[in-house]
């Protein structure tokens, strides 16, 4: 799971931020589950502030871990400096698979990985250290690293290692490229399966997945019905039919008809359906959905509905989300949102039990304060003549 992330000089975030699930012996019962993390976070502040900025750097440090051996040797790094500066980007992320907590590292600019390290907390134990295309350092564990004898400037030891099939990286690998995200260097990028229909109608369990929570959403369908023909190509077509009951008997839709909260919820159920599925397959590992703007399209009371599925399963899931709905932190409270607020054009991020003590008590309402700016992550409109 994923216990904390970070950096310093990554798109507006100049100075050190960090967003920190984490929870300390002050948080109640209630709300820790007897857990030393959290398994849902909340990215408040205003428009401007740096919401999906604060999402994207777990979610960089996924796909750069995973995925940057399939960049081709002179392809520039997906990532963006404070204003574009020339000066490193520093990032980290740590986590926990199978009871052992661990740390990951990187400097780098859109050019060059400077440094790469990954650490074992407790002990402090370097498990690999990189400079520049140098493998510096390696654990007795890893020592199966030094059969690769080039180090691309533009990829990670992990999506190096899992290209030449070296098993010493596969669970770090696992936790990185199974994280499920709709934030990319252009930011906002929401859920978009490919070939949704064809992936409902060959996957059961998920269109019955879906149908049960829209029918139970109220929308008033009764039934999707996945259909297909044949183009002229000879392809097979795949699409969805929504089913409604009137008083004239069942009436059919396409998609094209559904409202947009319905068209997105189509989208947004079948990745939580896989994050879910993957944790139930898996044991000891974490599996984590990164959702910018989750109430996009929704009513109100719908995105709580979705944060609880992740508060109460059994499966070993985290959700870190933004949203617009600010009666959102009364249902998070003070451990589970970390506010983004902006001065000087220079974003920077705090937890809400970080404020003194006195200003926000447990169980008690926080978007009073919220509304009224007295905890930050609001816009600032000036007087105008």
């Amino acid at each position: 799971m994923l216990l904390r992330y970070g950096g310093c000089n990554f798109s507006c975030f100049k100075e050190d931020f960090d967003v920190n699930l984490n929870l300390n012996k002050n948080c109640p019962e209630n709300i820790s589950k007897g857990l030393d993390y959290s398994s849902v976070m909340c990215i408040k502040g205003a428009n401007g502030a740096g919401k999906t900025n604060a999402l994207k750097p777990f979610a960089f440090l996924c796909s750069f871990a995973s995925h940057s051996f399939s960049l081709k040797p002179d392809d520039l790094i997906p990532v963006e400096s404070f204003f574009n500066n020339n000066n490193p980007i520093d990032l980290f992320a740590e986590f926990r698979i199978k009871n052992e907590d661990y740390r990951y590292e990187i400097s780098l600019t859109p050019k060059k990985v400077i440094s790469e390290t990954l650490i074992k907390i407790e002990q402090e134990t370097v498990l690999f250290l990189r400079k520049g295309n140098t493998l510096i350092q390696t654990d007795e564990a890893f020592e199966m690293l030094q059969t690769i004898h080039v180090l691309r400037p533009n990829a990670s030891i992990f999506s190096t290692a899992h290209q030449y099939q070296l098993p010493c990286i596969d669970q770090f690998y696992d936790l990185f490229s199974s994280v499920i995200f709709n934030v990319g260097f252009y930011g906002f990028d929401d859920f978009k399966l490919d070939d949704i229909d064809k992936f409902y109608y060959e996957n059961s369990p998920a269109l019955a997945f879906t149908k049960s929570i829209l029918k139970n959403f109220d929308t008033g369908i009764s039934d999707i019905v996945i259909q297909k023909y044949r183009d002229n190509e000879d392809g097979m077509v795949y699409y969805p039919v929504f089913h409604f009951d009137t008083e004239d008997g069942v009436k059919k839709l396409r998609l094209h008809h559904q409202s947009s909260g319905t068209r997105r919820l189509y989208h947004l159920l079948s990745q939580m359906f896989i994050i879910f599925s993957m944790a139930e397959e898996t044991e000891g590992f974490s599996r984590i959905w990164i959702a910018d703007e989750l109430d996009l399209h929704l009513h109100s009371k719908i995105t709580p509905e979705i944060i609880e599925f992740f508060e109460n399963s059994e499966a070993n899931i985290q959700l870190l989300f933004s949203c617009q709905n600010d009666k959102i932190i009364d249902r998070m409270g003070k451990y589970r949102t970390t506010l983004v607020n902006k001065e000087g054009n220079e974003s920077y991020t705090y937890r809400l039990d970080e404020l003194r003590s006195d200003l926000l008590r447990n169980n008690r309402t926080i978007s009073r304060h919220y509304e009224a700016g007295s905890i930050g992550g609001v816009p600032n409109f000036e007087q105008r003549s």
